[in-house]
């Protein structure tokens, strides 16, 4: 991913020392790990072109800038056209805030109802 920031330091180790643990835990399971850089798309394709057996379903946890946003999306429609199941989580939030916006909208309704009632009642 590129970013402004790069990693440093102990998040560096840290994430380094995440990524092992994980990866050693998907393989005592019957799995692994693959980590790629490049195309979303096409990287994505050819890992799962190698996979001959079980189902073939990308899993991902929503991000929640626009800009990533928009390329998940992007992302998930070219891998359910080449017949590919994706599922997309809420992931590091307790609420998706696409979900929250029509409860911000019923409460700043619901708040001017009851500012007009207490002025018409005087």
């Amino acid at each position: 991913e590129n970013t402004l920031h790069r990693l440093q330091g102990a998040v560096r180790v840290c994430k380094h020392e995440s990524l092992k643990v994980f990866s050693d835990t998907l393989c005592s399971m019957g799995s692994g790990l693959v980590i790629r850089s490049g195309d979303a798309v096409e990287e994505l394709l050819a890992v799962l072109a190698a996979v001959t057996t079980g189902r073939r379903c990308v899993v991902f946890n929503n991000r929640l800038e626009p800009w990533h946003r928009s390329r998940d999306q992007e992302v998930a429609e070219a891998l359910r056209s080449a017949r590919i199941e994706v599922e997309a989580f809420v992931g590091n939030v307790l609420y998706d805030p696409e979900e929250l916006k029509p409860i911000e909208r019923w409460q700043r309704w619901r708040a001017r109802v009851r500012a007009e009632e207490a002025e018409n009642r005087g």
